[in-house]
């Protein structure tokens, strides 16, 4: 699915009570779509990418628990997320995850980059095998490189290797930043 600004409103869970995979391609992503495919009760693979995001941030959401029971494989492209959006409970079987963080968010407030670093635990997600890790760079953003960036990347790398391997599971972490 491509060519819509926004998940169609005619996706309804009660209604794709089959539907397994799913690609899609928006411009936009908002956190009731994010809410709605989570429901899918048969969804095993899904590709979510952001054409660009000169719209307003997603912003911080987290799922339900119960949220998406059947996944095996996701990625989500083009949006910055944090594992903890994903609480225990959400994303059960999940093997292989892809993902964008925001670097940026862990220095973002002054706030202490250890304390911000919780939001990257992989531990709740049983089932993980791979992990891929990319940097989220809005659209329109310059990367000036600083001494200060470097220290977060690779503070935030040290802890997606650690989460990594402290995984009972040992996943395999490809992080691309």
């Amino acid at each position: 699915m491509s060519g819509t600004s926004v998940l169609p409103r005619w996706i309804n869970p009660a209604v794709l009570l089959l539907l397994s995979r799913r690609r899609i391609r928006v411009s936009q992503v908002r956190r009731e779509d994010i809410q709605v495919l989570g429901t899918l009760q048969a969804l095993s693979y899904l590709f979510l990418s952001v054409k660009r995001l000169d719209r307003p941030k997603l912003g911080r959401f987290v799922v339900g628990a119960d949220a998406f029971r059947c996944l095996l494989e996701c990625t989500l492209e083009g949006f910055p997320v944090v594992p903890s959006m994903f609480p225990r409970g959400a994303m059960p079987r999940l093997q292989t995850f892809r993902f964008h963080i925001d670097l940026d968010a862990f220095t973002a407030g002054g706030g202490d980059l250890a304390s911000a670093a919780d939001d990257l635990a992989l531990g709740h997600l049983p089932s993980l095998r791979k992990v891929v890790v990319c940097e989220h760079v809005a659209a329109g953003d310059e990367a000036a490189a600083s001494s200060d960036g470097d220290e977060v990347a690779t503070r935030v790398k040290e802890k997606l290797r650690h989460e990594a391997g402290v995984h009972p599971n040992k996943p395999s972490i490809d992080l691309r930043f």
